[in-house]
């Protein structure tokens, strides 16, 4: 569902939500479930309460779960508090610098840094995530973000060409309707970038 290549979205963000309840009706205190829930409340269902309490609950259980501190920034980054994201992205890395998903956590790491308006520390960790992993569509659009605000409008369009190859069909508008920062001021500047280095309207 967060790439774009579902089918039908509603219902595969239901089945994640059911998988998470059935998880955590098996181990209430599993930090690894109590994140993903997170996630899918943020990600999926712009429940941003909630998804903080799910966040907040793993890492008093795990204090070094490197996933939770990790969505718990990406949460910060789309409310637009750049400093706390970093500083809890950042620590995720620390607490598994040799994470097999790495990419996931640099891409994630970007997002942070662009809240921030480190568009320089986002662009450095959208690059490295995307050697490892190239046909990530979030960590395209960040570093597209991260190019326009910089100046750098020429390789913008190019990265932005590059997104709408892996994602044809993605839109401004289908950013704002499905993009959980796009409740946010830090979503719409995004969107003003992406728009400016080539992303069509509809």
């Amino acid at each position: 569902v967060q790439q774009g290549w579902s089918r039908d979205p509603a219902v595969d963000s239901k089945a994640a939500a059911d998988s998470c309840r059935r998880a955590l009706d098996l181990n209430p205190s599993c930090a690894f479930s109590l994140s993903v829930d997170g996630f899918v409340k943020n990600n999926l269902f712009r429940q941003f309460d909630e998804a903080a309490e799910r966040f907040d609950d793993a890492i008093s259980i795990d204090p070094n779960n490197a996933f939770s501190w990790l969505l718990k920034g990406t949460l910060y980054a789309f409310e637009g508090f750049g400093k706390e994201a970093v500083k809890c992205t950042t620590r995720a890395r620390r607490l598994s610098p040799l994470d097999p998903y790495g990419y996931f956590f640099d891409s994630l790491s970007a997002t942070a840094c662009a809240s921030a308006e480190d568009f320089e520390g986002a662009l450095t960790l959208a690059n490295r995530s995307l050697v490892a992993n190239p046909r990530h569509t979030s960590t395209l659009r960040v570093r597209t973000v991260s190019l326009e605000m910089l100046g750098r409008g020429d390789e913008a369009r190019q990265s932005a060409q590059e997104l709408l190859r892996i994602d044809p069909d993605f839109t401004i508008g289908q950013y704002l309707n499905q993009h959980p920062a796009a409740m946010f001021k830090t979503g719409r500047v995004w969107a003003n970038a992406l728009a400016a280095a080539g992303v069509p309207q509809n």
